[in-house]
């Protein structure tokens, strides 16, 4: 058996994550989908996980600390807390909504497997588990329903052009985006 060009594969992951995130931004909303499902595939089986598998050390950027004291029990105290951690931007054009993650970049790097502990959406909702059940559901999206806890970010609702786009599909998508991008630094060539 021929032993796999890890570095070519995780080339084309990054290329299928680059090219799903233009066609998001032109208005596919689908294709957070193929978004979702490589970073599981990069980032989910811990050391068996493409990324690691390429770059044993990969460390990457914290999102911005929330301090404990600063987590109040009521609904509208998440949301403040996840716009800490989380840019939203609305647009009357298209792609009509947009994620960018908050990163604390005079922090240490964390690992990947630290990284993948953090949360966005909610402290019940770590990284990993957002990716895992965004691509497991989407793979079976013959589902009458999607999870409890990605049911949970549906309480987001966009208007005007962004009105088809739903919180957890922005989030995988700026996660594709930054990790894609700190990817192609480790590998040495330029991001598409």
């Amino acid at each position: 058996m021929t032993a796999r060009d890890l570095r070519n594969a995780l080339e084309h992951d990054l290329q299928q994550i680059e090219d799903n995130i233009v066609l998001y931004k032109r208005g596919r909303d689908s294709a957070y989908q193929a978004v979702a499902i490589q970073l599981r595939n990069l980032l989910l089986k811990g050391p068996r996980g493409l990324a690691a598998r390429v770059f044993p050390r990969l460390t990457l950027y914290q999102l911005t600390p929330v301090e404990d004291a600063d987590q109040p029990g009521d609904s509208d105290g998440r949301h403040v807390q996840m716009l800490r951690r989380v840019t939203l931007s609305l647009q009357t054009s298209y792609p009509g909504a947009q994620a960018r993650l908050q990163l604390a970049e005079d922090l240490p790097k964390l690992s990947v497997e630290e990284w993948l502990e953090q949360w966005l959406i909610s402290p019940k909702l770590s990284i990993r588990q957002l990716i895992r059940q965004v691509a497991n559901e989407e793979v079976a999206h013959t589902e009458d329903e999607v999870g409890k806890e990605i049911g949970g970010t549906l309480v987001w609702q966009f208007g005007g052009v962004g009105r088809d786009r739903q919180l957890y599909q922005l989030l995988i998508v700026a996660i594709g985006g930054y990790v894609a991008s700190e990817l192609r630094k480790h590998m040495g060539t330029p991001s598409r």
